[in-house]
């Protein structure tokens, strides 16, 4: 998304959306995990399942970040200053959560790459 864009949205909204998005998508990759995993002994393509969840909505938390990036370093084109520091705090609060949950779907997704899942 671009700068532009990003100015026309409302920026403490922007920053929540990447906060609240990110961890949606931690919980639905840990919900869908562990919903598949005692299918994946028995059908060999849940596997690819869980591989295809970890990467999209590893990439749908990665979006957040991105999306709070611009709003960390700038905290919106809003006049007020006090807004302005409010924001950028939102957004740096919200990479940091956006950072940790593509982290937890990692880590995650690394125990369906490592351990069999029929032991």
């Amino acid at each position: 998304m671009t700068a532009a864009r990003l100015a026309r949205r409302p920026p403490g909204r922007a920053a929540w959306l990447a906060v609240v998005g990110g961890t949606a998508a931690w919980l639905a990759h840990i919900s869908a995990l562990a919903a598949i995993a005692p299918l994946a002994c028995r059908r060999p393509g849940a596997e690819w399942v869980m591989h295809g969840l970890t990467l999209v909505l590893g990439a749908a938390a990665a979006a957040g970040l991105a999306w709070c990036l611009p709003l960390a370093r700038g905290g919106g084109d809003d006049g007020d200053p006090g807004r302005r520091r409010s924001t950028a705090f939102l957004a740096r609060v919200g990479a940091l959560v956006a950072v940790t949950n593509v982290l937890l779907i990692a880590a995650e997704g690394a125990y369906v790459l490592v351990f069999d899942p029929c032991r």
